[in-house]
């Protein structure tokens, strides 16, 4: 355990949980990886993973890039449906089942795809779902969004994610703290130039924070 046992009981507690599904709660690597290698070089895969954990670049949301998006998201889901290896994280799910808090997940891959892969072990019950679309994406904006929908006080909220960029976007939040976790897509080190390092969490210290240790 990388962090005080009592803080790490505290920081959840009593909070509204919005989780980002790849990395975190989803063991996707490895399937973004094989589907890409279809059509992409590995060199290019890798870059395009990669992409996350750095500071995100200006973008906009074009109606034509996201018809395209579209595309690509309902094929990848398509491959997600014949694919064997399990593709949740059995500690992360053990201690989502015996977390108590409303919770909440963010995706920017679709809806679609993420609802499937959380009724494979019966996860989607306890969550409502926002895929990339839905978020137009940006989890800025997907929390945003959350928040409005359902009526949440920002000072009651924790987001939970794997990436660089979402911490980035999330910046529009004073009052939402955020915490990274170190076993998805990106590394501790990405994480340090950009959060403390009480933010990062290992997996014992999640599931310390969750209540299932």
């Amino acid at each position: 355990m990388s962090l005080d046992k009592e803080c790490l009981q505290n920081i959840f507690l009593g909070k509204t949980l919005i989780f980002d599904f790849d990395g975190v709660v989803a063991d996707t690597h490895q399937l973004h990886v094989d589907f890409l290698s279809r059509f992409m070089s590995k060199e290019r895969i890798e870059k395009a993973l990669s992409k996350s954990c750095s500071e995100p670049k200006p973008s906009q949301w074009y109606p034509f890039r996201r018809q395209f998006e579209r595309v690509f998201y309902y094929f990848l889901y398509r491959y997600s449906k014949g694919y064997k290896l399990p593709l949740l994280y059995t500690k992360v799910v053990e201690a989502i089942r015996a977390n108590k808090n409303p919770k909440y997940l963010m995706s920017m891959g679709s809806k679609q795809y993420v609802k499937y892969i959380l009724t494979k072990q019966n996860l989607d019950e306890f969550f409502a779902v926002y895929g990339r679309f839905e978020i137009r994406g940006n989890k800025g904006l997907g929390a945003k969004m959350v928040i409005e929908t359902h009526g949440l006080n920002e000072d009651n909220v924790v987001f939970i994610t794997d990436t660089v960029e979402d911490i980035m976007n999330l910046r529009i939040y004073e009052n939402i703290p955020v915490y990274a976790v170190d076993w998805g897509y990106c590394r501790r080190e990405d994480f340090e130039k950009v959060i403390p390092k009480d933010h990062i969490l290992s997996m014992e210290d999640f599931e310390v924070a969750m209540g299932k240790k």
